[in-house]
């Protein structure tokens, strides 16, 4: 009876040790997001990883870029030297100009980063979250992320938390 009592509490103090070390855990993979935008694509990102309670694997949600498509590929193939597991390139295509936004996913593949391209640009990706618009942005000679930030956004999230 005295040996069993042993092997229990052995047991519940493995156990423990395991829980224990298990939260202290490093995480597994290293994520780094370069964007154009300083402040919707990040705002939305850490909502986001906190939302889906993202805890084994580090994501760097990182702004600094000049908002130029080449200018965010070359930001994040300087970064590859800190040892990320991946690394994404989120570009608007916006008003870009035609040649920098196809030698830039061209130069992002070639570097193996990840490219994730928003059409006209990453609010009307949070439009979509609120509803469905099948409205062609970008006919005029202004950015077509204005007019629909301007026209459509600004009914349903503060302003100050969409214009970078």
């Amino acid at each position: 009876m005295g040996t069993h009592d042993i092997f229990k509490k052995r047991q519940a103090n493995a156990n423990k040790d395991f829980r224990q070390k298990s939260k202290e855990k490093e995480p597994r993979i290293t994520i780094l997001i370069v964007t154009e935008g300083e402040k919707t694509e990040k705002n939305y990102l850490e909502a986001l990883k906190k939302y889906l309670e993202v805890t084994n694997t580090h994501i760097i949600i990182d702004p600094k870029s000049d908002p130029t498509p080449s200018n965010v590929v070359r930001y994040a193939i300087k970064k590859k030297k800190e040892g990320y597991d991946y690394i994404y390139c989120l570009i608007d295509r916006d008003m870009h100009d035609k040649d920098d936004f196809k030698n830039a996913l061209k130069e992002a593949q070639k570097n193996n980063l990840i490219s994730i391209v928003s059409d006209p640009c990453f609010e009307y990706w949070i439009l979509l979250h609120f509803t469905y618009i099948a409205k062609q942005f970008g006919q005029a000679e202004l950015s077509p992320c204005n007019n629909l930030i301007d026209e459509h956004l600004l009914k349903y999230i503060n302003k100050d938390k969409t214009k970078n």
